[in-house]
């Protein structure tokens, strides 16, 4: 078996250095050839930055990093365009508004000049953003991409110190939503992706034109291992190992790490579960060791802050019933403004994949905790909760 691409998260990076990488081009043809804007969210550690780069790299007609993939073997022609890979993540924990407006003017700057596009780096990003749009679609002729990846960073970064800052970090984030609602003519695509959908409705409030395609029914596959990657991709040292793991059987082994880190399940209208990636890359990596390998992000400290905080035995009564709206109507204002932040805790835990869909009903849903490593650091973190209230 290759090596897995533990921490790596560059499609180009991983291609080049021959690691193990689990094909999910059918899921960049799906979108290439659909166009559009979409949203897209995902806890941390599935994935979502690499199917990032991987739709920029696709995007802007990188042939080679394809061959023997799914998405050569379709008729997508891999034209070269424009594409714009902002990673947000780079931004967290700003110092000042200044200080955020010029990393990511920065951060603009050297991906246009990396692809031959003249860009005077001045005015706001968004400004920066419509000019770059506007000169590559009418003097080189190329549509671009945009791809906001960890949208939500910054932000969250800041839900528990400097309201103000992220307030005005939001309003630069607004300003890039309108260029990019003015830009259409100019955008073949746009991808605005991060670990929840709780700020979209307050920063991109005007954008209601977003396809969420979080809980596409095909799409729900995008991200994370189901059991058939599990058998292509690692088949060959499931065999090698079962027997010595002390397992009756190769399905019960399998049944063993769906078990300790699958059991996730994304859309309501697909009942296929899927494997955290990354537990199950280091799972393999470390010699087929059934322990917690999941790394607690900073989105998850922000959710384990609010449930010690506000902690109210529902977890311990599995399962959970949470209404859609719920879900739906977390908006970050309410952290920033102290307000509803009792019932953010649901909504943050299921963003940041601590709960999961079970079975769904009219306007509600039941949740339960995924796995056995899911509910390990949750555990943790109760003991956590109640030492402190006592």
């Amino acid at each position: 078996m290759k090596k897995s691409a533990i921490g790596i998260s560059s499609f180009p990076e991983i291609i080049r250095g021959g690691y193990n990488y689990i094909d999910k081009t059918r899921y960049v043809y799906y979108i290439t050839r659909r166009g559009g804007h979409f949203s897209l969210y995902r806890p941390d550690g599935f994935g979502k930055t690499l199917f990032c780069s991987t739709l920029a790299a696709a995007y802007r007609g990188e042939r080679d990093f394809f061959k023997g993939l799914r998405l050569e073997r379709t008729d997508y022609p891999f034209d070269k365009h424009a594409v714009f890979f902002l990673e947000f993540s780079k931004l967290r924990n700003p110092k000042s508004i200044e200080d955020f407006q010029e990393k990511l003017s920065s951060m603009i700057a050297e991906q246009a000049e990396e692809q031959g596009i003249e860009v005077e780096q001045c005015g706001s990003p968004g400004m920066m953003l419509y000019n770059i749009f506007y000169d590559a679609d009418c003097a080189m002729g190329l549509k671009s991409g945009l791809i906001i990846d960890d949208y939500d960073a910054p932000i969250a970064s800041l839900v528990a110190g400097d309201h103000e800052l992220a307030r005005k970090i939001e309003r630069v984030l607004q300003h890039i939503g309108a260029i990019v609602k003015s830009s259409s003519d100019h955008l073949r695509f746009f991808l605005l992706a991060g670990t929840s959908k709780y700020a979209c409705q307050s920063i991109f409030s005007g954008m209601n034109h977003l396809c969420d395609i979080s809980d596409d029914e095909y799409f729900s596959r995008a991200m994370g291992y189901t059991d058939e990657d599990l058998e292509e991709y690692f088949g060959e040292e499931i065999d090698r190992s079962w027997e010595g793991k002390g397992f009756g059987s190769r399905a019960e082994f399998i049944d063993a790490i769906k078990s300790y880190y699958g059991g996730y399940r994304f859309s309501d209208r697909n009942n296929e579960t899927i494997c955290n990636p990354s537990s199950v890359n280091r799972f393999f990596d470390n010699g087929c060791e059934f322990r917690n390998y999941r790394e607690l992000s900073p989105m998850d400290e922000l959710a384990f802050r609010i449930c010690r905080e506000y902690m109210d035995g529902s977890l311990q009564k599995e399962p959970i019933l949470l209404a859609d709206t719920e879900i739906l109507s977390f908006d970050i204002s309410q952290l920033l403004d102290g307000k509803y932040i009792r019932n953010s805790m649901h909504a943050l835990l299921f963003f940041t994949g601590f709960l999961t869909i079970a079975e769904t009903m009219e306007l509600c849903f039941e949740a339960r905790i995924p796995n056995k490593e899911a509910r390990e650091i949750l555990e943790r973190e109760l003991v956590v909760s109640m030492e402190r209230s006592q």
